[in-house]
């Protein structure tokens, strides 16, 4: 009888402290104290600036929209050639605006290139 609740005991401790230590990890996700308080002040300062109109028409901004697509290579689509892939939304796209014939990524998978594309850095 001794022999059972020894074995017992050691298994019950365990999940008691598997328990215990799975609600201290995941307390903190439904706590409101790691909220981040907003700076009024700098969101005033923020949207001032961006409702201030532009004063020269040289600094007015680019419309320039980027599509990036991961794994997507040159060849897969038809604008390029492709004839089994249909992508119409992106055909129309490329009527309309510009279409590139030579092009160069900083890395062969996502997202390194992706980052590269944000930073401007190889």
């Amino acid at each position: 009888m001794a022999s059972k609740t020894r074995i017992r005991k050691p298994i019950f401790i365990s999940l008691l402290l598997v328990a215990a230590l799975a609600l201290w990890a995941f307390w903190p996700l439904d706590s409101d104290s790691f909220l981040i308080p907003q700076d009024k002040n700098a969101v005033d300062r923020k949207e001032a600036f961006l409702n201030e109109p532009v004063r020269d028409s040289a600094f007015r901004k680019p419309n320039i929209i980027v599509l990036v697509a991961d794994d997507l290579g040159k060849t897969d689509l038809p604008i390029y050639g492709n004839t089994v892939v249909e992508a119409p939304h992106i055909t129309a796209l490329s009527r309309e605006g510009a279409l590139f014939n030579q092009a160069y990524v900083t890395a062969p998978i996502c997202s390194p290139s992706r980052a590269g594309l944000l930073t401007g850095r190889y």
